[in-house]
């Protein structure tokens, strides 16, 4: 079934959307994902339902419409997780840098302590 004009502003609205439902669905702890994506998977199909398109044409648009999904979702997660190994790379560098500071620091408290007196001598 060709797809009026109508329903095609339709289909771009659902999926200049996408991007803003893969970062609500990557928010979700991933345990409650699948969730999620199920009911994503639900809501494409209906709306594909009530454009007027077929039973195989409902599941070839929400399959594609998924897969998108699925792929900004790990890719966002994938993003995430670069971030964070690089904030994990600062925060480590800094750590050393300061533990030299701290371990210089020592050294010259040790250089500047006065030696205490010998007894018994």
């Amino acid at each position: 079934m060709m797809l009026g004009t109508e329903e095609q502003k339709i289909l771009e609205i659902i999926v200049a959307g996408i991007p803003h439902l893969a970062a609500v669905i990557g928010a979700i702890p991933p345990e409650h994902q699948a969730r999620a994506f199920d009911a994503g998977e639900r809501s494409y199909f209906q709306t594909m339902r009530q454009l007027g398109l077929s039973e195989s044409g409902c599941q070839t648009w929400t399959s594609s419409l998924m897969r998108r999904l699925r792929r900004q979702v790990a890719e966002q997660d994938s993003a995430e997780q670069k971030k964070l190994k690089a904030l994990l790379d600062v925060l480590g560098r800094a750590q050393s840098a300061a533990d030299a500071v701290v371990h210089q620091l020592h050294s010259i408290r040790q250089l500047e302590a006065p030696e205490a007196p010998k007894s018994g001598a």
